[in-house]
């Protein structure tokens, strides 16, 4: 984790979204991530792979 002055809103919010993952799956150039209840937390698209 980096501390930064300003900014951080971005990085916690990930963060906190992380800490809540229990489950993922890849969907072809793509990385979802689920919460314990199965609910889609996030979902990160693959750039400049190829």
């Amino acid at each position: 984790m980096m501390a930064c002055l300003k900014g951080m809103t971005t990085e916690n919010a990930f963060m906190k979204t992380l800490a809540e993952v229990k489950t993922w799956k890849i969907v072809g150039e793509e990385l979802e991530l689920f919460d314990r209840d199965g609910h889609l937390a996030a979902r990160l698209e693959a750039v400049g792979t190829k």
